[in-house]
């Protein structure tokens, strides 16, 4: 991803392109061009995440920049809130989302599935790292379901290594964000690939005013293998903000794969007649796992209306 349209820091009155690293509410940082400057959002309907390319003036006798538009996203990573109202966009213009597991605490696969589901929706390129394999090895049968889908599975440990093997040629060249459960080491792997990531953390909230309390707060950073990595909090539950005009089967790409063969166009493969995709559970080619986690999503997206339309 290109970091700035224009190549120079703004002057007063003179508008340039900025790439967001740091999203707090209403501040945060840009990067233009490698130089990083804080900014503040004018009006109140601009919501700018991480990833996202803005528009941004100077004011006279200000180091703040003022962020003025948002150029449109090419997808988005968001979640529903826990109470009505408008999808929690965690960041923009990704091109992979990785998902860490670890042994500690034990790995939810259905907030897995969910992630999963959502980088198959927007586009991206999924994998899946299995954290502090020093402490316990992957189950097998997680890493086969895995790569039976089509996606990437690595399993290391960020303790001890200056760059955990492999992880830099799976993130090279991409716009990634570390997404996963509280406590399964996203920040242990982060410090591994930006040893500067705890300093930047600090630097970054001190100049935009906003503290240093980095669970809550959305960072980027620039990789020197190449790309960008996004470093989300840890969540405990994870339901999709789903764009209209997409369905939650679309994400499964075992379900998606036997729903060609359904009856019905608009089948949901949960009580319809002809439904290839119950039958391929019933047989044994479509895991009775995926499937449950398939329709528990498939009931959590119609009880919360996790339906919106395309940005």
């Amino acid at each position: 991803m290109r970091a700035a349209g224009r190549h120079q820091s703004p002057t007063d009155g003179r508008t340039s392109d900025g790439l967001v690293v740091a999203a707090h509410g209403r501040r945060g940082i840009l990067d233009l061009s490698g130089r990083r400057h804080p900014f503040q959002i004018q009006g109140r309907r601009l919501r700018p995440v991480c990833g996202d390319l803005v528009s941004a003036e100077a004011r006279p006798g200000s180091e703040t920049l003022i962020v003025t538009g948002i150029v449109p996203r090419r997808n988005q990573l968001a979640r529903e809130p826990e109470r009505p109202g408008h999808p929690d966009v965690l960041a923009a213009n990704l091109t992979r989302i990785v998902v860490v597991c670890a042994p500690r605490p034990p790995p939810d696969l259905m907030l897995l599935d969910r992630y999963l589901c959502a980088a198959e929706l927007m586009g991206c390129e999924p994998a899946v790292i299995w954290n502090k394999s020093d402490l316990e090895p992957p189950p097998r049968d997680l890493a086969d379901e895995v790569r039976r889908l089509g996606y990437p599975f690595l399993a290391l440990s960020a303790r001890g290594s200056a760059q955990p093997d492999g992880l830099p040629a799976l993130l090279r060249g991409h716009t990634s964000i570390l997404v996963g459960q509280s406590g399964a080491g996203k920040s242990s792997l982060v410090n591994a690939l930006v040893p500067t990531a705890g300093a930047d953390v600090g630097d970054l909230s001190g100049r935009s005013g906003t503290g240093t309390h980095t669970t809550t707060a959305v960072l980027m950073y620039r990789l020197t293998c190449g790309g960008w990595l996004v470093d989300a909090p840890g969540v405990r539950s994870f339901v999709p903000a789903i764009d209209s005009g997409a369905r939650v089967a679309d994400g499964f790409v075992d379900v998606r794969g036997q729903a060609q063969s359904c009856r019905f166009a608009d089948c949901r493969h949960v009580e319809e007649p002809g439904c290839a995709v119950k039958a391929a559970v019933a047989a044994g080619t479509l895991g009775r796992r995926r499937y449950a986690s398939y329709c528990e999503l498939l009931a959590a997206t119609t009880r919360t209306g996790a339906v919106h339309p395309a940005r």
